[in-house]
């Protein structure tokens, strides 16, 4: 093979990779996503609702932070799973194992393209 041949090749392959990866990359990116995370009127439970913003079917994560009376109980609930384009969806509700719930300290959500 002449220089010239195996030398634009490999500038093909040097100009292709990147671009594949790039488009990987952006293909898994996470966007914000609302989350609602409602605690039960007897405070012995909360349920984890989250909106999917985008326009297709995605991969949901939501974390809720709890409170409850007792320093340093701060219970916290993860929950993933597939959320229809743009609807509303209840991922998961977690059981308060001993101390009733006092109140939503933080909440996080975000939704990646399947």
């Amino acid at each position: 093979m002449s220089q010239p041949v195996a030398f634009r090749k490999s500038l093909c392959l040097a100009l292709l990779v990147p671009a594949i990866l790039l488009a990987a990359v952006s293909l898994s990116r996470a966007e914000p996503a609302t989350v609602r995370c409602v605690m039960a009127p007897d405070a012995t439970s909360a349920r984890i609702v989250v909106t999917n913003p985008l326009a297709t079917e995605a991969s949901c994560q939501a974390t809720c932070t709890f409170e409850t009376a007792i320093h340093d109980d701060k219970p916290r609930i993860v929950c993933t799973g597939p959320v229809a384009a743009k609807q509303e969806t209840e991922l998961c509700v977690m059981r308060a194992k001993t101390n009733p719930l006092l109140r939503l300290i933080e909440s996080s959500a975000d939704c990646r393209k399947l």
